[in-house]
């Protein structure tokens, strides 16, 4: 079984924007480990080996995980050297509420995406109302996040993904594949929950947007 990471192609667009895979992977990864972002890279390992049962020497010998977790950890403390130093007001966080609005509610399912519609269909007939991931043979599963309730994919910023879930009902699913980026899908609504519902919360959230924005100036200009 494949898990796949949805948003790793912004991930790495934002870090070759600010610079870092010039350095060579290797002499970053090093760089993690030996310095501040070292406990930070391996908790990171710790908690992907926990929630999907590979060991963390298995981890460390995945080239493309490391390379993701490396450069996800570089980001990560940049912003969060940066977000120390911006202030966030009353107001800012009134409008960035407002603007929101209902993409703050995460829309949590499960999706899992097959090669062929009779790889899909079977998995649908076989495990479509539990919606086991664990005895997935041929399918994809996008990389989950995970709360108390369990594991779920925020299908929250794709239209398409969006409009299947919003014709089920909670603990609905999919009876026939769907296509979707050229493979077959099957879907399960979980639940629709809030991300977000404190000021500080929200304030987080526009720091980090903050330093983004500051990283990507400054990849302009170093241009």
């Amino acid at each position: 079984m494949k898990k796949i990471k949805w948003n790793q192609r912004k991930v790495k667009i934002l870090i070759c924007g600010g610079g870092v895979v010039a350095l060579g992977i290797l002499a970053v990864l090093v760089a993690c480990l030996s310095g501040g972002g070292g406990s930070r890279l391996e908790n990171k390992i710790k908690e992907y080996s926990k929630n999907y049962g590979i060991t963390v020497s298995e981890i460390k010998n995945d080239k493309a995980l490391m390379e993701q977790f490396t450069m996800e950890t570089i980001q990560e403390e940049k912003i969060d050297k940066l977000t120390k130093n911006i202030t966030v007001t009353d107001e800012e966080i009134k409008n960035y509420r407002e603007m929101l609005g209902s993409t703050l509610d995460v829309k949590k399912s499960i999706f899992i995406l097959f090669n062929t519609y009779d790889e899909c269909k079977a998995y649908i007939d076989k495990y479509g109302e539990k919606a086991d991931v664990k005895k997935i043979q041929n399918g994809t599963l996008p990389m989950m996040e995970k709360d108390e309730d369990g594991e779920y994919f925020n299908v929250i910023g794709n239209e398409v993904l969006e409009t299947v879930f919003d014709s089920l009902k909670d603990g609905e699913y999919t009876k026939e594949p769907f296509e979707f980026s050229g493979m077959y899908c099957y879907l399960k609504r979980l639940n629709i929950k809030s991300s977000v519902s404190t000021d500080d919360e929200i304030k987080d959230l526009i720091k980090s947007e903050k330093a983004n924005e500051q990283l990507q100036n400054e990849a302009k200009k170093g241009r």
